[in-house]
């Protein structure tokens, strides 16, 4: 009777249900979302951070250090970002980790930190790493915001999951290549959004979209904040402020996570367009879509404060 309850499951189920799939751990919602496009079907990877905890400050769950501990594999931008997963990632096996910021398959920028950019001129080259030769503490980790660095992402991860789990590796394969073909639409949609906005001037936050407007042909005029958690001094926005006033400047985008009072004196008397810019996807719900919402959201966010009358 035991042998025919078992021959019954296995005629009732396809062999890859079956066969568990690696135990996948990502850090980050932008990242998790690349790599549950390519696990559709077979398994979940798990997040670790939600779209409301920050990156640097954010404290890990009890379930969020197991899952990172027994993870066939972590992937993680680096600790540039996720400052909190060091002493994790250090307990694991080299095998068992992708560190981002580590990957020569991605293009990684400078990070330009706060203050007013001279060097405003659009599609001006930016400063690249020499990051495989020693990634330079100085480096942007907002990465994922590049549609290049998207696909380079989906196919590491299709490749190590093909690699480790065979079984399943046609599924991965096909489901990489469907998530890179949407990736190459999405990103010629936003070309054509964007393309007649580039001349206008506007400033963020902190300088979290570099990747993005690199892509897409922009360049912030400035940035209010050194960092996302760190507020600017009283100089510096006096120093922002005469710059606004001499320049023609349409918008100023702040983040839903952090305080806005800066962009308020700095606005004060003026009519500079305030808004709002997310990069990691506050409030979106996890999964293989919260990447392209992410990446619309930041084009019609600029796109709507740019061209408003």
């Amino acid at each position: 009777m035991y042998r025919i309850a078992v021959a019954t499951l296995l005629a009732l189920f396809p062999a890859q249900l079956l066969l568990a799939s690696p135990r996948v751990a990502v850090s980050i919602a932008p990242i998790h979302s690349l790599v549950q496009a390519v696990m559709d079907g077979v398994g979940e990877p798990q997040l670790i951070l939600s779209t409301n905890q920050s990156p640097h400050t954010g404290s890990l769950s009890p379930s969020a250090v197991r899952a990172v501990l027994s993870a066939d594999l972590l992937v993680w931008v680096g600790p540039q970002l996720e400052t909190q997963l060091r002493k994790l990632v250090d307990q694991k096996a080299s095998e068992e980790i992708f560190t981002l910021t580590d990957s020569p398959e991605l293009s990684l920028l400078r990070f330009r930190g706060a203050g007013i950019r001279l060097d405003t001129v659009k599609k001006t080259q930016p400063d690249p790493t020499d990051q495989h030769q020693g990634v330079p503490t100085n480096l942007d980790p907002h990465l994922w915001l590049s549609a290049h660095n998207a696909v380079s992402i989906v196919e590491m991860i299709s490749n190590w999951l093909s690699r480790h789990d065979i079984d399943n590796a046609r599924i991965y394969r096909s489901n990489a290549s469907a998530t890179v073909i949407k990736i190459g639409q999405l990103q010629k949609q936003i070309i054509e959004q964007l393309d007649p906005l580039q001349d206008l001037n506007f400033v963020t936050f902190h300088d979290a979209y570099q990747y993005f407007e690199h892509e897409f042909g922009f360049r912030s005029s400035a940035s209010i904040a050194i960092g996302a958690e760190i507020r600017p001094g009283a100089k510096n926005l006096s120093d922002l402020r005469q710059y606004l006033k001499q320049h023609e400047m349409q918008c100023i985008f702040s983040e839903p996570q952090f305080d806005s009072s800066a962009i308020d004196v700095l606005v004060e008397g003026t009519d500079i367009r305030t808004s709002e810019l997310d990069p990691m996807g506050v409030g979106l719900d996890p999964g293989k879509e919260l990447w392209f919402e992410l990446m619309q959201n930041i084009a019609r966010g600029i796109g709507q404060c740019l061209v408003q009358d």
